[in-house]
């Protein structure tokens, strides 16, 4: 079952086809799902967000035939790169979700999607902002608050560093479905400085 949520408030417009996993589940995820077809970021937890304020209220029609009401937003960030203004608070949903439109217009970043992984990047300076990969049908944050990859330096899922640049290599490798060596290299090419894409 697929739900779709839309605000009843004229020139506001949340639309998103939500899998099923969205919106049935025994406990909140505080995980952050990349979303395409929302047009706003949204969260349950109003803990994560700062200079919170009560929004225009709006009520948000599910297509299982229940109501979600916006009950307020605030700004929050993700990493030292990735700060969001406008982050709505719908304390209904169980799980946090990215506006991709919000990503690419707002912040100036570009969004790759692959049947694996994403990657945003600055537009401008062609940074890596961040990644995440593919899991339940769902493409997930992967980083935990204020961690992020700096001169290409990629960390583990408990937060620690890889030890030597080729385990950090491997490491990308393994986490964004095991792209090629040249495509990290094109990714992270401070990983690469002292080490050749032949060396794999």
């Amino acid at each position: 079952m697929r739900s779709i949520l839309l605000t009843l408030l004229p020139g506001l417009l949340l639309l998103s086809p939500l899998p099923k996993v969205l919106l049935h589940t025994s406990s909140k995820n505080s995980a952050w799902i990349i979303d395409s077809g929302s047009t706003d970021h949204m969260t349950f937890d109003h803990g994560q967000l700062i200079n919170r304020k009560s929004s225009t209220p709006s009520v948000m029609s599910n297509a299982n035939g229940t109501f979600s009401s916006v009950v307020g937003e605030g700004s929050l960030s993700l990493s030292t790169s990735l700060h969001m203004d406008s982050v709505l608070l719908v304390q209904s949903l169980y799980h946090n979700l990215l506006c991709v439109a919000q990503i690419t217009t707002i912040l100036g970043y570009t969004v790759t999607f692959w049947p694996n992984h994403y990657v945003f990047h600055d537009i401008l300076t062609g940074t890596t902002i961040g990644c995440g990969t593919r899991r339940d049908k769902l493409y997930y944050w992967d980083w935990a608050p204020n961690s992020e990859v700096k001169g290409g330096q990629a960390f583990t899922t408990s937060g620690t560093r890889p030890k030597g640049e080729r385990d950090k290599i491997w490491l990308w490798h393994k986490r964004l479905g095991h792209a090629s060596f040249s495509y990290l290299k094109k990714l992270f090419p401070s990983l690469f400085s002292s080490l050749d894409v032949s060396n794999f």
